[in-house]
């Protein structure tokens, strides 16, 4: 029989196990959470759903401006095995100060991850000067801007 899941279950959380009376099959999963990013101009916040893992199976790295979130879970019940696998990648706002970094674990299986923000870490514009000098003679190797001539003939059908 095929049955259908509910919209709000998170597919990866879905397990089956045999009723203790032997009559018929559970089938469970837990609600999806939704993953949100949220800027202001004081912080950013991201929340992924990390539900079912522990601290421990969590690694959080920061490269640059690039957050990578992977999540490795294995656990055996009963003579069943079951493992979850997570992984995704947020990339952090230009003005995202990089020692403010944290990251935590709700009860709930949120993991919520925030840096502060400061302006004054934002590139500033400024205007380059374009200058030319004048006498010095461009090395034999570069390429030339050559100047195309289009030429129309028109023959004379007389």
């Amino acid at each position: 029989k095929i049955i259908k899941l509910p919209e709000d279950v998170d597919p990866t959380t879905v397990r089956s196990r045999v009723s203790k009376d032997d009559s018929f099959l559970v089938l469970e999963g837990v609600k999806r959470v939704e993953e949100k990013t949220k800027t202001d101009d004081d912080k950013f916040v991201v929340r992924l759903n990390l539900r079912g893992f522990k601290p421990e199976d969590i690694k959080v790295q920061l490269r640059g401006y690039e957050l990578t979130v992977t999540g490795k879970y294995k656990s055996e019940d009963q003579g069943f095995y079951f493992s979850r696998d997570y992984s995704n990648r947020v990339l952090l706002p230009d003005d995202a100060d990089l020692g403010s970094v944290t990251s935590r674990l709700s009860k709930e299986g949120l993991l919520i991850i925030e840096a502060s923000r400061d302006p004054a870490l934002l590139p500033k514009e400024r205007n380059v000067e374009v200058s030319m000098k004048l006498g010095e003679q461009e090395p034999e190797d570069q390429a030339k801007p050559v100047a195309s001539v289009n030429t129309v003939e028109q023959k004379n059908t007389e």
